[in-house]
């Protein structure tokens, strides 16, 4: 807790959902962090895989609760059972959004793989486990319009979850030196630094 408190976080967003959080702990609606540090948690669970596609209602939630937080200027710390399956998903959303490479996505994944039992999960556990289709949501999401990936995180998030073009727009622009990125990329500094 005092490692987490260092953090400056402000909001705990708990993607387990009332049940399983209930399930867990019978009083579940505060955050251990602190009295200061609110507590947010959807109603029905967070998706993970191929089921954000099936609940987009959920998936515009997830992004309301991180991301307008953060737009907010809060400090969010999201989390599930055990930081694989749901906030593996969320993760990959958010930074595919952001212009993450495909190879630094999946990396960024496995690293979740530490959290599965004995250490064993990973991108490919659909073959043992079919809901855990990672592969599936990569090549949804690769089917959608748009020259690059990151267009097609956010034709996802815009076309799909119904989020405002703007608000992607604005997360990119708090999450991402954009002077360092178009430097390096060869490009003009973003007009708004």
């Amino acid at each position: 807790v005092q490692r987490m408190r260092a953090l400056d976080l402000h909001v705990e967003f708990d993607l387990r959902g009332i049940t399983e959080a209930n399930d867990n702990n019978k009083d579940y609606a505060y955050s251990r962090l602190g009295d200061d540090v609110a507590y947010q948690i959807i109603n029905y669970g967070s998706m993970a895989y191929t089921q954000i596609f099936d609940k987009p209602q959920i998936m515009r939630l997830e992004w309301q609760y991180t991301v307008g937080n953060v737009l907010a200027g809060k400090n969010v710390f999201y989390h599930c059972s055990r930081g694989c399956d749901r906030v593996g998903t969320l993760s990959v959303l958010l930074e595919g959004v952001l212009g993450v490479s495909e190879n630094n996505l999946c990396l960024d994944y496995e690293i979740s793989s530490f959290c599965g039992p004995n250490g064993t999960r990973t991108r490919n556990e659909k073959y043992v486990v079919p809901d855990y289709d990672f592969e599936g949501m990569m090549a949804t999401i690769k089917s959608y319009p748009g020259a690059t990936l990151r267009d097609k995180f956010e034709y996802f998030w815009v076309n799909v979850c119904g989020v405002s073009a703007e608000q992607v727009e604005q997360f990119r622009r708090i999450m991402i030196d954009r002077t360092a990125v178009d430097a390096q990329d060869g490009r003009r500094p973003h007009p708004a630094l």
